[in-house]
């Protein structure tokens, strides 16, 4: 690895003009393109990450939904908000990679009608993108849920139902929330521009 950067870090000193070309036109498109598409998304996505309680269905249904509408890096965000803000569940490394995909909007927006209107229909294109990690998500819900019953159930106790309100929050706790959203949406941003 090391090699591979050392030889990069000598292409960009004999080539100044073609790093400095791509190192624009990306940050270009980051900033006029990405930025403004994403940024709101992942604000908001983190804001309902934490709001959302603990081992709730719908925040696996808002996870799934976000992912295939807004798509990467959206889908992932919410999986890995989630998962930060609820430690102990698992279903979201199992839907990770489902929820991972280009999102509906940048595929009709983008690539149909920029490149592919001609050679295929919206239909069939939606379908090939669309459908297998629908069946494969399809699939890993419903092993999980087959798994999730074999496991006996016990009582909660006190410590559990503690656990489960950490994920829940009050309106008065919102500014906090906010702020802490901003902070990881800017992060998440800033890694993707990189």
């Amino acid at each position: 690895m090391i090699v591979i950067m050392f030889v990069i870090f000598i292409g960009i000193i004999l080539f100044p003009s073609i790093s400095f070309n791509g190192a624009m036109t990306g940050l270009t498109l980051w900033a006029v393109k990405v930025l403004p598409a994403l940024f709101p998304a992942m604000l908001i996505t983190a804001c309902i990450m934490q709001l959302l309680p603990a081992a709730s269905r719908f925040a696996y249904i808002y996870i799934i939904v976000c992912g295939i509408f807004c798509g990467y890096p959206n889908g992932a965000f919410a999986c890995a908000q989630y998962h930060i803000n609820n430690p102990d569940e698992t279903l979201c490394e199992k839907i990770f990679g489902c929820c991972n995909i280009s999102g509906s909007a940048f595929v009709v927006n983008y690539i149909y009608h920029n490149f592919l209107y001609q050679y295929i229909g919206l239909l069939p294109l939606l379908l090939i993108i669309y459908l297998p990690p629908f069946t494969m998500l399809m699939a890993v819900l419903v092993k999980y849920k087959a798994f999730s019953k074999k496991i006996p159930q016990t009582q909660p106790n006190a410590s559990y139902t503690i656990k489960m309100q950490k994920g829940m929050h009050s309106h008065t706790d919102f500014p906090e929330i906010f702020c802490k959203a901003v902070d990881t949406a800017v992060e998440n941003a800033l890694k993707l521009g990189g």
